[in-house]
């Protein structure tokens, strides 16, 4: 996603970006021929105020027997395709515009991932916007659902920190204090996308502090207009607004901790990763000893063989260059 899928390699194409009018024709336009191969197929709700678009975005599941890539190509006038991380993208012709085309990606996924990536690639920045303040009380929501990290293992091993909370969209936003219903409907104004965003339950202004945000932050600033006006417009003007009570605002994340794998069943599975991780830790230890105290009897061994004069080298004085072994009457 993004637009620059056909911008490299020894051929690169031309695409342009799309304004809005010939965008909303383009994608009326492609759904219908994409819904003649997929039972399910769909765009995320797009982001607000957008002045044009990189790119036509479609997730799809569920393809119909007629699906293949030839016949999509066909079917939407492709010049060329290419894949990448289970999204193809095709190179559409740019209206009215020589050589130079429309990127179309399409994401053909499992049916039971379908409403999650519809949900999790809506309204454009605004996961992005919200990651900092989860974060801060251990949460994250990336491709496959909603997740909780587990402080006592994220130190040592993120990846294995993270504990799955659910990926039905409705039970996020619910646990997230977010209006469900909002959600489906575009934002009309940044300033709304905005609003909408400090209104989650766990909103903490003093994560957006630039000194403290991770180096893809600092890149959004730069590379996401959206993304930098919250930070730079946006919300110093809520902070001003909202005194400093809430600029200091600050949600425990051992709260979180404990709240979050009751509130969606996984206090079972929550024990039983930490027992695993423990015994895991155990195990490790026990070995580092054991290794230790291998080397350190070695070690004594030799020491003791040294004093008694017993050389621990091979005698190698027999295969010294020139030299043959003796014949058996002068042994």
């Amino acid at each position: 996603m993004g637009g620059k899928a056909f911008s490299h390699g020894s051929s690169p194409l031309s695409t342009p970006r799309i304004p809005p009018a010939l965008y909303f024709f383009l994608h009326d336009r492609c759904l219908t021929e994409l819904s003649t191969f997929f039972i399910h197929v769909e765009t995320p709700v797009e982001g607000p105020e957008k002045d044009s678009y990189g790119d036509l975005d479609f997730v799809a599941c569920s393809p119909l027997p007629c699906y293949s890539l030839e016949a999509v190509s066909q079917s939407i006038n492709t010049v060329r395709s290419v894949s990448n991380a289970g999204t193809i993208s095709f190179a559409v012709p740019y209206p009215d515009l020589e050589d130079s085309f429309v990127q179309l990606d399409l994401h053909v996924c499992p049916e039971e991932d379908f409403k999650w990536l519809l949900f999790r690639h809506s309204h454009g920045d605004l996961w992005a916007i919200l990651g900092p303040s989860m974060r801060g009380v251990g949460l994250v929501v990336n491709e496959k659902g909603l997740y909780l990290r587990i402080p006592e293992i994220e130190g040592l091993n993120r990846k294995k920190s993270q504990l799955q909370l659910t990926s039905d969209p409705g039970e996020v936003l619910d646990f997230l204090g977010l209006d469900q219903e909002r959600y489906q409907q575009r934002f009309e104004t940044r300033n709304a996308l905005f609003e909408y965003a400090c209104g989650m339950r766990f909103f903490q202004p003093k994560a957006y502090v630039r000194d403290t945000l991770t180096t893809n932050d600092r890149k959004r600033t730069v590379k996401r207009d959206q993304y930098a006006k919250f930070l730079d417009e946006f919300l110093p003007a809520k902070q001003t607004e909202k005194g400093e009570k809430w600029r200091e605002l600050n949600i425990e994340r051992e709260k979180v901790s404990n709240d979050a794998p009751q509130r969606f069943g996984r206090s079972k599975d929550l024990e039983d990763r930490l027992m695993q991780w423990r015994q895991g830790i155990e195990e490790q230890k026990r070995k580092r000893e054991m290794y230790g105290k291998k080397g350190q009897d070695q070690k004594t061994e030799n020491g003791a063989l040294a004093t008694q004069g017993i050389s621990l080298q091979p005698h190698c004085d027999a295969v010294q260059s020139g030299s043959t072994m003796p014949d058996s009457k002068d042994a």
